[in-house]
């Protein structure tokens, strides 16, 4: 039995963990998008071995409600939350709420039940210093997703569009082709006139191993790395698990997204994790 933590987290195991994409990886993305361009292929990593400590992660990404506390509380205007570069961004842009949040037209992608949108990672990371956590690692973030057998979806390796939101939801059929996509979703911008994340899919999707949800789509998830080799002045930072805009190729728990720590996109949102506190009397 996995267990539960009071404040909505599930305990992952530390050991040696899978990281990266399997061999024939580039053989099932021909097979499902055969006009993909190479710059996909770009995202994934060879699969390696890493070790992992025990951690605790956010069984759903944080919500708009809880982000809200956070807003209330203060945040925004407390720099020891945020790194230098964070503050000094947040201070120029007068940012103190996520994007959208004081569009009308954007409410519903508001509501307290579904996942916070439109924040950056520094926003991200200084709600998790705030919460008395912080962002996952890829090498946690995936574990949490995968297990330990390789599996290219939390479920198991075969895509399942009830148990993602990915466009496949929206659309309601197979996606066949990178264009496809393009021309039935990405070009009609869906999202301009109803709000497409999803508060959980409990009862229409599944867990992952560890019983973890919604790492599959709906929203993009921050994660603590920097990306390396994109010739961007400042670092810019991963994230994982795809969205509800893009096709099932995003929702491979080893797909990787990349952007600058200021990027605030309608699908980008986070989760947190916490390390373990040792207490040798519950032994």
């Amino acid at each position: 039995m996995i267990p539960t933590e009071a404040n909505g987290m599930v305990t992952v195991p530390g050991g040696k963990t899978l990281v990266g994409a399997p061999e024939g990886e580039r053989k099932w993305m021909r097979d499902h998008y055969p006009d993909a361009p190479a710059i996909l292929h770009g995202t994934m990593v060879p699969m390696r071995a890493a070790h992992v400590d025990p951690f605790a992660i956010g069984v759903f990404s944080v919500t708009n409600s809880a982000f809200a506390d956070f807003v209330s509380d203060g945040g925004y205007e407390r720099p020891e939350l945020w790194v230098p570069l964070g503050w000094r961004w947040r201070r120029a842009k007068g940012i103190s709420a996520p994007a959208f949040w004081d569009r009308d037209g954007w409410r519903e992608w508001r509501r307290e039940e579904r996942p916070v949108v439109g924040v950056s990672w520094f926003e991200a990371d200084a709600y998790a210093r705030w919460s008395g956590a912080r962002l996952p690692s890829e090498a946690e973030w995936e574990r949490a997703a995968r297990g330990d057998d390789g599996r290219r979806f939390p479920w198991g390796d075969e895509f399942d569009p009830a148990a993602a939101n990915t466009s496949e939801r929206w659309l309601g059929r197979t996606i066949t082709s990178m264009r496809d996509w393009q021309v039935s979703f990405a070009d009609r911008r869906p999202w301009r006139d109803a709000c497409l994340t999803l508060p959980d899919l409990d009862g229409d999707g599944q867990s992952s191993p560890f019983g973890v949800r919604s790492m599959s789509g709906n929203v993009w998830e921050w994660c603590a790395d920097a990306q390396f080799g994109t010739g961007a002045t400042v670092p810019e930072r991963v994230c994982r698990g795809g969205s509800f805009g893009y096709p099932s190729w995003s929702a491979r728990v080893f797909d990787r997204g990349h952007h600058p720590p200021w990027w605030r996109g309608l699908g980008n949102g986070f989760r947190c994790v916490r390390t373990p506190v040792h207490n040798p009397r519950a032994e």
